[in-house]
């Protein structure tokens, strides 16, 4: 039985991956919520038809959760378009080592 067959006749299958993506939904929700308090931001200027922001971790930032450290941890500059007003490119890296506890 393929996988689409096996959720038209489960309903506690599929409302459990209906729910773990409420739950996915949440914790992005979340994560997108923090960002202005994670990071300090620092504006580049402009490169062509794009504004360049640096972002940083804010060290007076608490992660309460795994995800927000992963978050957290991350370093980089945001490229906005001006003109189509959306995420042009974005430049990331970590900015601290450490293990994701896999071998």
């Amino acid at each position: 039985m393929t996988v689409p067959q096996e959720l038209l006749k489960n309903a506690s299958r599929r409302h459990a991956i209906w729910k773990q993506q409420d739950n996915d939904d949440k914790m992005m929700a979340e994560l997108l919520r923090i960002i202005p308090e994670a990071f300090v931001f620092e504006d580049l200027g402009k490169e062509g038809q794009s504004e360049r922001i640096a972002f940083h971790p804010n060290p007076e930032f608490q992660p309460k959760t795994y995800e927000q450290r992963i978050l957290h941890a991350l370093d980089g500059i945001v490229f906005v378009d001006l003109q189509e007003k959306r995420i042009a490119l974005l430049s990331v890296h970590w900015k601290h080592e450490w293990c994701l506890g896999m071998v």
